[in-house]
Formats: C-alpha cells, structure tokens, sequence
C-alpha cells in the first residue's frame, strides 16, 4: 500500500535576522517577545499544515489552548501581522486562511521534489509555483 502525500512540513526556515524586518519589529515593538513568539508559533502552525493555515474563531481557540496565550491577544497579533503584511490581507478576507507570498515562496521550495503536490490554486499567490513541476501538481 503506497504512503498517502505529505502536506505539511516537519521543519521550516527561519531566516536568524527575521527580528531585524520592520514589519516583525513592529509587532514585537507593540506586543514584545511574546508577540513574536506568536508570531513564530503561527508559522510553525502554517507549515506544519502545508502553505495556508484556515484561521476562524476554532482554531483561534484551539491555538489559544495549545499555546496558553489568551485569545484577545492573539486576535490583536493576527489583525496587526495581516495589517503589516505579515499574512496575506486579501486572502484572508475572501477565505480566512493565513499565508503569505514568502511562506508560499519557502513551502513550494522546500517540496518541490515532492511526486505530487496539493494545491488549492485559489490560495496561491502570484508567481510561487513558477519553478514547480506541473507533472508532480494536484489542482
């Protein structure tokens, strides 16, 4: 019996200067490390997953429980990296999922010799599945 597809990732690239970016340094500036931690935890959460994480009020509880930061918190965080451009404004608005050109960009690199790949093409953004395979892509 063949292995079902991998979506996610089991590790992910955490650029050592993200702290340095003015739209990180903005949320750690407004919310400090624990702001950033979120930040961190958030994406862990959205590679883990694949490229977009679905963000509702379920899993803003559940990410709240996991992580014992408290909801108004993290609603505050979310809203403040979707205002940054942390997370893709436009994407979220029309689904509700947290993604960004860079995750997809780093996503689609990391499993580009993957045999096949799932994508939800209305999730994509612009240009990150230029170097990816169309034989290895399930739409």
């Amino acid at each position: 019996m063949a292995r079902p597809n991998k979506e996610g990732l089991d590790y992910f690239p955490l650029d050592t200067d993200m702290d340095t970016d003015d739209k990180i340094v903005l949320i750690e500036g407004r919310y400090g490390i624990e702001g950033y931690g979120t930040v961190v935890k958030l994406l862990s959460k959205i590679y883990k997953e694949g490229y977009y994480y679905p963000w509702t009020e379920k899993e803003l509880l559940l990410f709240s429980q996991r992580t014992r930061i408290e909801e108004p918190f993290i609603k505050k965080v979310v809203d403040d990296c979707l205002k940054w451009d942390i997370f893709n404004k436009k994407l979220y608005k029309k689904y509700q999922i947290l993604t960004s050109n860079g995750i997809q960009k780093r996503y689609f690199e990391a499993v580009k010799r993957r045999l096949k790949i799932n994508v939800c093409k209305e999730y994509t953004l612009n240009g990150v599945l230029d170097n990816i395979n169309d034989d290895n892509v399930n739409i």
